[in-house]
């Protein structure tokens, strides 16, 4: 079962506060702009939410039972692939299932959705041999090719492929998935 309730009070104190916080701020100097959320944030957001602890390694997914991504709604989530750890990444991301969270601009309205790893398959076995393209030419001597291979899942597939198991409007709980998480997330042991 999702910690519905704990996260959503780490999300009303740790980010939605200091949002709203710095907007004040912000608008009495006169300065514009988004308040930005850390990634990092949005992360631990998910950890708590399914009770998931960070997975093991540098490179691999975020969370034990999922890749977690965020981005501002109706924005793409982005995935980056490093030299060395890239493919190993890639592979990873072919078993986990992948959590996507969409955010409004002042982060009031937020949804939380899981695809399951075979659903997103098409993306990352098309990325391979890109990935491994950008990487043929580098040596530990040479310094062709990009440091990180970036592609991206469209908000429109996370829509319509994901499964909806948290909503969140004007900073406050409107809908929560009652499913155990065995089966919102059916790849959770083969992700390790």
């Amino acid at each position: 079962m999702l910690e519905a309730d704990q996260a959503l009070s780490f999300y009303q104190r740790y980010i939605l506060l200091p949002v709203r916080e710095k907007d004040v701020i912000r608008q009495f100097y006169g300065f514009t702009g988004g308040a930005l959320v850390s990634p990092n944030d949005w992360e631990l957001f998910a950890a708590i939410l399914i009770s998931a602890r960070r997975a093991e390694g540098r490179y691999g997914h975020d969370l034990s039972a999922a890749e977690v991504k965020s981005a501002k709604t109706p924005g793409s989530f982005e995935y980056q692939y490093h030299l060395n750890t890239g493919l190993a990444k890639l592979e990873g991301d072919l078993r986990i299932d992948h959590l996507f969270i969409s955010y409004s601009a002042d982060y009031e309205t937020v949804s939380v959705r899981v695809v399951i790893a075979d659903a997103l398959r098409g993306y990352f076995e098309s990325w391979r041999p890109h990935l491994l393209a950008n990487y043929a030419s580098r040596t530990q001597s040479v310094n062709e090719g990009k440091q990180r291979f970036r592609r991206s899942i469209p908000y429109g597939v996370v829509h319509s492929q994901g499964r909806l198991i948290l909503s969140i409007e004007h900073g406050e709980l409107v809908s929560v998935d009652p499913a155990p998480l065995e089966e919102i997330f059916p790849n959770r042991q083969r992700a390790g």
